[in-house]
């Protein structure tokens, strides 16, 4: 069954809201795929108005599941706010679920969202000042901190050092404001994790499992077309991708059989396993120009590509349509590489 995208065509306020609204009735689930709460809807049910700003609409309805996918960022105070609010008023939201692989906007974000705009004056491109930028920039620098991470106070206060050694003299000696503490932000951070416990999930498995189900699934897009970081007018847009597309990456939810590609893995991280020096070079291992550290491959990553975590996620996200193996014959040292031959015609 496949899901039902819903996006804006200009900048927003196209009363998005109110066809959301109108959709989530008939749907299963409902999921949030980019943006933060610098964006939402106002959805009015019966005489009641209701202004979201981080949680999906679908949870203003009972039998709908609401979901914060792996594209958004989430503020964590600011969406128990919101959460109690609608609890306030009699809607029940114990059905959210959150993405373990969202991103966190951190204390930092918001600082530096605020600071940027001041200094940029009369060139400032009119931000709300809550981190959401500057939370997107962290992820794609590889400096995020993910739902996921407030399960691990260790993994937290870890993280929140490695930033903060470089965040604090920034502030300090170029805009000249206090050095944020550390300790008290992690402190902060793990009163929210507890709260937020039972609510994070692999939302890709969920949402690829109700779509395999055959179950209605609306993805809600915040912003609109126009705003889109690539396809919106720049530098006047958002910092995610609210087109169609972003919902691809910002819930991975298309449901594919099969994976492209080989179990090798460039630089240091998780992936492949490192073989002998001895047995690279004859088996058509060749490292990456690029890089100083060698590509790790084997028969252990291939392992885990057929029966593992490897082959599963992939298989759940966007873009794969098929799947081939390469240099098996290599890696089971009967020679054979990259090299195609064809049968000839007769």
């Amino acid at each position: 069954m496949p899901g039902t995208i819903l996006v804006g065509s200009q900048w927003g306020d196209e009363g998005k809201g109110k066809v959301t609204d109108f959709l989530a009735d008939k749907m299963d689930v409902v999921v949030r795929y980019q943006g933060g709460n610098n964006a939402g809807h106002t959805v009015v049910v019966g005489e009641r108005t209701f202004k979201l700003h981080l949680a999906p609409s679908g949870i203003l309805y009972p039998h709908v599941t609401p979901v914060i996918g792996d594209g958004v960022v989430v503020d964590p105070g600011f969406l128990l706010a919101e959460l109690a609010a609608l609890e306030a008023r009699g809607i029940a939201t114990g059905k959210l679920l959150i993405s373990a692989n969202a991103h966190l906007i951190m204390p930092w974000h918001k600082e530096m969202d605020k600071l940027t705009e001041r200094w940029l004056g009369r060139n400032r491109i009119g931000t709300t000042g809550r981190g959401i930028g500057p939370a997107y920039a962290d992820k794609v620098g590889r400096l995020g901190i993910r739902v996921q991470d407030l399960l691990d106070p260790g993994i937290l206060a870890k993280k929140t050092e490695a930033v903060l050694r470089e965040r604090n003299p920034l502030l300090a000696k170029v805009y000249n404001r206090l050095p944020l503490d550390g300790e008290a932000i992690v402190e902060e951070y793990a009163t929210y994790a507890e709260a937020l416990r039972p609510r994070i999930a692999d939302t890709s498995l969920f949402i690829w499992n109700a779509l395999r189900e055959g179950r209605q699934v609306l993805f809600e897009g915040a912003q609109a077309t126009l705003l889109d970081v690539d396809h919106g007018t720049y530098p006047f847009v958002t910092s995610s991708s609210p087109v169609a597309g972003g919902a691809l990456a910002g819930a991975a939810h298309r449901a594919v059989r099969h994976q492209a590609g080989r179990a090798l893995a460039p630089g240091a991280g998780p992936g492949g396993h490192r073989l002998p020096d001895r047995r690279r070079a004859d088996r058509g291992l060749a490292d990456d120009p690029d890089r100083a550290a060698p590509r790790r491959a084997g028969l252990r990553a291939a392992r885990g590509l057929a029966r593992g975590h490897q082959r599963r996620h992939p298989a759940r996200g966007p873009a794969a349509g098929g799947q081939g193996l390469r240099r098996g014959d290599r890696e089971a040292g009967r020679g054979g590489g990259d090299r195609h031959r064809r049968r000839p015609r007769p």
